[in-house]
């Protein structure tokens, strides 16, 4: 259009003709450009679908998924340990159930509104502190680590392993005593297993939802908790 404008504007001194088949031609374009497909509109009775080349970039993309719903199993803790994980903005945005013998014990609440939460069901209580970094997981970032801390951790690569359905990075540390392994997909820690003398904590992914709708009621702090800020 930019172009057209130009030649027009050149040209004012052209016949009466000319200045026609310019015109007609304009009117061509325009008419094409209104013609192409238009998409649907949503509404009540439709889901929108955005492609992420659509969506706005953030500054940092804690993982490589934009959304997801993580279930764990715990081992070392007491039986029926698990936890389950909703994350969305690519993880920015967190938050971890945590349950002990098969009922709601914990829940961290990461909004990436710059504050953390972490409530106790047991007598309903919470703690609202800044946070400190993005959601509420830690973020699998072995391989981004400096070399000179990854000889301070005696960091060494692992033969990769399915995890939850998802073919993982394996690493294996040891700092002060304390024994790690870690299992890594696309920056999510799938599989983590921490051993101290004789006792050993492990949290595994059972299963993995990759970029699924998370309901904004999973981020929702109870109102009759007692919450003190620190």
């Amino acid at each position: 259009m930019y172009i057209i404008k130009s030649r027009i504007f050149l040209n004012l001194r052209m016949n009466k003709l000319n200045n026609r088949i310019y015109l007609i031609f304009i009117l061509a374009t325009l008419w094409e450009g209104c013609t192409t497909e238009k998409k649907e509109i949503p509404g009540k009775d439709t889901v929108q679908v955005t492609s992420e080349s659509n969506l706005p970039e953030l500054a940092f993309k804690k993982y490589d998924l934009r959304s997801g719903i993580i279930t764990f199993e715990i081992s070392g803790r007491e039986p029926g340990s698990s936890k389950k994980v909703y994350f969305d903005d690519f993880g920015n945005k967190e938050v971890s159930y945590i349950y002990r013998n098969g009922k709601l014990s914990e829940k961290w609440v990461n909004n990436n509104d710059g504050t953390f939460y972490t409530l106790d069901y047991g007598n309903s209580t919470g703690a609202r502190r800044k946070a400190s970094r993005p959601g509420t997981e830690e973020r699998f970032d072995i391989e981004e680590m400096p070399e000179e801390m990854r000889k301070e951790n005696e960091v060494k690569s692992l033969a990769d392993s399915i995890v939850a359905g998802k073919l993982c990075k394996f690493y294996a540390m040891e700092s002060g005593g304390i024994k790690t392994v870690k299992g890594g997909y696309g920056h999510l820690i799938l599989f983590l297993s921490t051993q101290v003398a004789d006792f050993r904590y492990s949290t595994i992914a059972t299963e993995l939802k990759e970029n699924v709708t998370v309901p904004d009621s999973v981020y929702l702090i109870p109102l009759h908790f007692t919450v003190k800020e620190f």
